[in-house]
């Protein structure tokens, strides 16, 4: 069994209730392993951090003699200090065996790096995928950070690594997930003078029958009641009459942790760790989740949505997905995970 401890993984025997071993890993704060699974054959071990790194361990059984593995272990620890008589250093045959098994230097990226659709505070927003479907909407002229934004609170730091990125399939809903959308209420805890934020965000749709919208989001303190609106979303006609829906949670997301599923409205997508949400100066958890708001009128034609902060309220808006009315159902919205 492999389990999630605080510096790495800890590898146990069930039959014999016995620790086996622990994997240490190297990861700077606040990233730490968050999920683990084992290959089929049961003789490697993929680990996923929390700021979406990849680890893999080989656990092939070793055939060499007990003897013969303690001193490589010996030979690869970094001394805490010069003993005089140690025989910690190797000699000419273990000098060899090392080099041998050495694997040099790390090779330079086969692939030039993408270049950047724009440069915002936080990183670069990446290219939109040519293929992506019109339907998953084009958020990268109204993004106002990137998604590797650093905000020190004391001497901790948050970001959003830890998000899915590129275009993710989310409780059957196909994302395009490449920046973020600060939104913030008048009243809200947060200072508006210290982000890029806005009040609402305009989205253009064409000119086209919606069945609903989605999003991804992600609710900054302090959280409304359950039944309280988070957003409201606006749909603009194109005989010039609009609707505005509110945008609801319906359970509490903070105290859903493992309970992927909150109701239609709203489901837990991922958790992370951002250093903005804690008015303690530490890291805590933050939470994105999906909202699914149905078209009140699907027959008549939308130009565009907007979607608005309520006040007292400030969150971030990761994604739009419209679902077309005259679409068939599976177009964009599917039961696989």
């Amino acid at each position: 069994m492999a389990g999630i401890g605080r510096d790495g993984v800890i590898l146990a025997d069930l039959e014999q209730l016995a620790r086996v071993a622990i994997l240490r890993t190297a990861l700077q704060r606040p990233d730490f392993v968050a999920q683990v699974a084992f290959s089929p054959d049961g003789n490697r071990l993929l680990a996923r951090t929390l700021r979406n790194r990849y680890i893999v361990w080989n656990l092939d059984p070793d055939p060499r003699p007990v003897a013969a593995i303690a001193r490589e272990l010996d030979l690869r620890e970094v001394p805490q200090a010069v003993v005089p008589g140690d025989n910690h250093d190797p000699d000419a045959s273990e000098r060899a065996t090392l080099r041998a098994a050495d694997p040099g230097p790390p090779r330079e990226p086969s692939l030039p790096a993408p270049s950047a659709a724009r440069e915002l505070a936080g990183g670069a927003i990446a290219p939109r995928d040519p293929a992506t479907p019109a339907e998953l909407l084009d958020l990268t002229p109204y993004y106002n950070f990137g998604l590797g934004e650093t905000c020190r609170t004391s001497e901790l730091a948050g970001d959003f690594a830890w998000l899915p990125q590129g275009v993710r399939r989310l409780f059957g809903v196909d994302y395009d997930i490449r920046g973020g959308i600060d939104l913030w209420g008048t009243g809200a805890l947060r200072d508006a003078a210290d982000f890029a934020a806005a009040r609402s965000v305009t989205l253009p749709v064409g000119k086209r029958r919606l069945a609903a919208v989605d999003a991804l989001m992600l609710l900054y303190l302090p959280a409304p009641e359950p039944e309280d609106a988070i957003a409201t979303i606006r749909f603009a006609y194109a005989d010039g009459t609009q609707d505005t829906q509110p945008v609801r949670r319906k359970k509490d997301v903070e105290g859903y942790i493992k309970q992927n599923r909150l109701g239609v409205e709203a489901q837990l997508a991922a958790i992370g760790h951002d250093a903005r949400t804690d008015l303690l100066h530490n890291v805590a958890p933050v939470r994105a989740f999906t909202v699914h708001v149905p078209g009140p009128h699907p027959q008549r034609p939308v130009t565009a949505i907007t979607i608005a902060a309520i006040d007292g309220v400030s969150e971030v808006l990761f994604a739009v997905t419209v679902e077309p009315f005259a679409a068939a159902p599976d177009a964009v919205r599917d039961a696989s995970p």
